[in-house]
């Protein structure tokens, strides 16, 4: 049970959350994008950004509970996934359409 003073951390990162599932939601089309403009068929590029995605997630979630977060706890944790995912929609946002 929460105290009314504890309400803002609990939306604060639920805004976290909100905003990690946005930008990937946005990787993914740009990574569809890329590999369809390389040539790729349509099952093709479903199926390696599907598997990156979830290679990704495991190895994110085998980091942070083994290394990140008895290192530098959960909030800096956090701090640090939020920024490789926001460096990864930046990256997946460079990758020219026309390639």
């Amino acid at each position: 049970i929460q105290e009314e003073g504890d309400l803002l951390p609990g939306l604060a990162y639920g805004a976290a959350l909100l905003l990690a599932g946005l930008a990937t939601g946005c990787v993914f089309p740009a990574s569809a994008g890329a590999l369809l403009a390389s040539g790729s068929h349509a099952a093709d590029a479903a199926g390696s950004i599907e598997a990156a995605d979830h290679a990704g997630a495991a190895a994110a979630a085998l980091l942070a509970a083994v290394l990140f977060i008895p290192a530098f706890g959960l909030t800096s944790t956090a701090l640090i996934l939020s920024a490789l995912q926001a460096l990864s929609l930046a990256l997946g946002s460079r990758v020219p359409r026309n390639a």
